[in-house]
């Protein structure tokens, strides 16, 4: 079935319907089969931030990792999903029926900075992948992004679950809390006091400044997440780094990818040996620029081109 859109649907299209966000869905959607693989499963549980399109459902759909009843309601054991904003939950939920729902922040939801979380909980976790699609800033003063990402962590270790973590946030240093940044940056600071890490800072900095803000934040929230994985009984494997900006915005965007492997509590000597080679994960790492591999790779800039033209124009679910 599918239906004309409405202006809030359009402006989501303009913003989320770009080929550069095309590209990221395709990662999003190798990841994915890789953790359905991993999880020995035949389709994933995904928990999601999305928009009122739901494009990211609608290819892991098409792909067969998600699983649908005979009467073309998604299996709520498969699909859940969070949004703040009343209007746009509701055209979310209609566009997915079953998928269990929240009206409300994720961070209220699993309990970010307090002890205990939703009673929905229970019941909706464990997830094998976690799409965190955030398009904003985390390190605001208000922001509760970074300690629901360690609850994640928390609940999942609960229920004894691996998972893949999407996480997509804005690049905008006006209006973030230089506190918490201060606070990151020392934390990830520590660790240049390892010879080896700090020969390998100097080779991506060589006058040990951190220039650009984008690569800031390249350093320190993921050596955050990588702590609190670890923390949890989780080896963090940072599998990729991407960036962009792309039609419909003025604003660079950070992508990265998290592979989450719980290992348990019996492992904790195991943990604490692998930690420095993924604190130097983050290190070697270098940006993959969406924008300039598509105007560099025709054959890629043809897939998402026509990702974007089939996902136009009208919603279909």
């Amino acid at each position: 079935m599918s239906r004309q859109l409405s202006a809030i649907e359009k402006e989501d299209e303009r913003l989320f319907n770009t080929p550069q966000k095309w590209y990221v869905r395709r990662k999003w959607l190798e990841y994915s089969i890789n953790r359905m693989r991993k999880n020995n499963r035949s389709f994933i549980r995904l928990l999601t931030l999305t928009c009122t399109q739901v494009y990211e459902i609608r290819l892991l759909l098409d792909n067969g990792l998600l699983l649908h009843t005979d009467s073309g309601a998604f299996d709520e054991h498969c699909l859940a999903f969070c949004e703040m904003v009343d209007h746009r939950y509701v055209l979310i939920r209609d566009a997915l029926p079953g998928a269990r729902n929240f009206l409300g922040r994720l961070e209220d939801l699993v309990g970010a900075g307090r002890i205990g979380y939703s009673n929905r909980i229970d019941s909706w976790f464990p997830f094998d992948v976690i799409n965190l699609d955030i398009n904003e800033c985390i390190l605001k003063r208000d922001s509760r992004i970074i300690e629901a990402i360690w609850k994640l962590f928390i609940i999942q270790k609960m229920k004894n679950q691996s998972f893949t973590l999407f996480l997509t946030i804005c690049s905008v240093e006006s209006g973030n809390d230089k506190e918490k940044i201060k606070a990151l940056y020392q934390s990830f600071e520590m660790n240049l006091t390892e010879l080896d890490i700090e020969e390998i800072f100097h080779v991506s900095f060589p006058d040990g400044v951190i220039k650009a803000y984008h690569d800031l934040q390249s350093l320190i929230i993921p050596k955050k997440i990588i702590e609190y994985g670890l923390s949890e009984g989780f080896d963090i494997q940072y599998s990729e780094k991407l960036t962009y900006i792309g039609e419909g915005l003025s604003t660079r965007m950070l992508s990265f990818i998290f592979d989450c492997e719980y290992c348990g509590p019996r492992e904790i000597a195991y943990l604490g040996s692998i930690r420095r080679d993924r604190i130097l994960s983050i290190l070697d790492h270098s940006w993959k620029d969406i924008d300039q591999i598509l105007q560099e790779d025709v054959e890629a800039s043809k897939v998402v081109m026509d990702l974007k033209s089939k996902y136009s124009d009208q919603v279909s679910y």
